[in-house]
């Protein structure tokens, strides 16, 4: 652009790697994230097998379309897909993800207790004499 903050590429740019700048001094109006709902949309997201026009016919990729990740969360142009923004959806997606597993594990482990102590108790009532009339 005029400033020169953007660099237009128009094919591949191969790098060892690509160093985002994410520190948490150049951000501003944070917000918290409910994971769960970023689980449940990034689930509703249509996820695809396809291939740029320009690319030859072998060449095959997966992932979202730019109009759909804009339209489901609310980021990017409906254009292009920021790579911070799919890192952090992931990311949500995960630790909400996790939450979910807590969850079941701590309901798994109060049923199971619960099963335990049944079966203490049927077991408990097994070895009663009957009463004889």
């Amino acid at each position: 652009d005029a400033n020169g903050t953007t660099m237009t590429v128009q094919g591949s740019i191969q790098a060892t790697q690509l160093i985002q700048t994410s520190a948490r001094d150049l951000k501003t109006d944070f917000d918290e994230l409910d994971e769960t709902s970023v689980l449940n949309d990034l689930v509703s997201l249509p996820v695809m097998s396809w291939r740029y026009k320009s690319d030859g016919t072998s060449v095959r990729h997966f992932g979202p379309v730019a109009e759909d990740f804009t339209q489901t969360f609310g980021l990017g142009d409906g254009k292009h897909i920021s790579t911070i923004d799919a890192h952090g959806v992931t990311m949500a997606a995960i630790q909400g993800l996790h939450r979910i597993v807590q969850e079941r594990d701590a309901e798994i482990e109060s049923l199971t207790e619960r099963i335990t102590k049944l079966e203490s108790l049927v077991e408990s009532l097994g070895k009663r004499t009957p009463i004889k009339k």
